[in-house]
């Protein structure tokens, strides 16, 4: 279990390596946009619900 913040450094950016992401970032925001644009309703709440349980699970398995 982590209990001090200098456990999660890892996770941490640093502000060139922020920079250099930003582009990426954007990219990937932008298409994500646009997929949820362009998919149906129902797919989109499909989707949701199979995202939420793999974060469920993985969160899961993270804090066991």
């Amino acid at each position: 279990m982590h209990h001090s913040p200098h456990q999660f450094e890892p996770l941490l950016l640093s502000d060139r390596n922020a920079v250099e992401l930003q582009p990426l970032i954007e990219r990937i925001v932008q298409r994500s946009l646009r997929l949820t644009a362009t998919a149906h309703s129902t797919t989109r709440a499909t989707l949701r619900e199979l995202v939420r349980q793999m974060n469920s699970y993985y969160s899961n398995r993270i804090e066991a």
